[in-house]
């Protein structure tokens, strides 16, 4: 998890100095103006909750209600830390699939090649059998920062929180999973 965080604290600051030197060197670089970034995306995201390290794609749609709101579909593979309870003497990563669905909302414009905005949804959590047999439906909310680089990259990092009552009650200490601190880091591709 510190790795993950370092990781996270890393990436935003790379991001944030290669957008302030990006402005600053506007004539060579083909920048892409946040008003023509208002169509379907398609993306790649490294992600933590709690002690499950995962990687996802995501699909946005095109704004609406005057380029404001989007809807955002994230298919993630999470990777479970625990102790299963048939081997107390190892601890495993078991694979668990994580759906999300949410609204995108906001338009703050904090540069012409970067903008902030806030996303909430539903979460439904498909557990691997090897720590839990019960499916979970939560929600989630983050906000996040996009820096547009390049056409027709951007990357982005997100951070919020997950709530989904998840326990992985085949471990030892039945302990809960897909909660609490969210974070996501990757790069979406403009269509």
């Amino acid at each position: 998890m510190y790795f993950t965080k370092t990781l996270t604290i890393t990436c935003f600051l790379l991001f944030a100095s290669v957008a302030s030197n990006a402005q600053k060197e506007d004539k060579g670089i083909d920048m892409i103006p946040v008003s023509t970034a208002k169509k379907t995306a398609i993306g790649y995201n490294l992600t933590d909750v709690q002690n499950s390290f995962g990687m996802g794609l995501n699909i946005t749609s095109p704004y609406f209600l005057h380029k404001s709101m989007a809807v955002r579909l994230r298919a993630n593979m999470q990777f479970l830390q625990h102790i299963p309870a048939t081997t107390p003497t190892s601890t495993i990563w078991s694979p668990y699939g994580m759906l999300q669905l949410g609204l995108v909302g906001g338009d703050g414009v904090v540069k012409k090649n970067m903008r902030f905005y806030g996303e909430g949804g539903l979460v439904v959590i498909i557990p691997n059998d090897e720590f839990s047999a019960n499916n979970t439906v939560g929600g989630y909310g983050l906000f996040g920062f996009e820096f547009f680089l390049a056409k027709p990259i951007s990357f982005h990092i997100e951070m919020g929180g997950m709530g989904t009552g998840g326990t992985a009650e085949k471990s030892v200490g039945k302990p809960i999973y897909a909660n609490g601190f969210l974070t996501n880091v990757g790069a979406r591709f403009l269509l």
